[in-house]
């Protein structure tokens, strides 16, 4: 299996393995840090909108997850990046890792 990793979006460049994380509203991410939310609940709320939109059949996520799992489980030994901070890629790291090794 390929490695996920997190590249930052200042330091994103095209590339057909490097995948843009979608936000639930177009113009900000309501997963954001502040005075009143620790990374803890910003990773859990995260993670239970992102299996919301999984588990409603939610295409646009769907199709990105797919996509993701394929460039992970091809045999190229590359990579996959995705295109925002940490927190958000390790949550679905987690998710794409629970979904392949619960088909094995």
């Amino acid at each position: 299996m390929n490695q996920i990793i997190a590249i930052p979006q200042h330091k994103a460049r095209i590339a057909d393995r490097n995948i843009r994380i979608h936000y639930p509203m177009p113009l900000s991410n309501p997963f954001q840090k502040n005075e009143r939310t620790t990374d803890e609940d910003i990773a859990a709320a995260y993670e239970a909108y992102l299996r919301n939109r999984l588990v409603s059949g939610d295409k646009l996520i769907t199709a990105e997850m797919e996509r993701i799992a394929k460039f992970v489980m091809d045999a190229t030994d590359k990579p996959v990046g995705l295109i925002g901070n940490e927190l958000e890629v390790n949550v679905i790291r987690k998710i794409i890792m629970e979904a392949l090794n619960g088909n094995q």
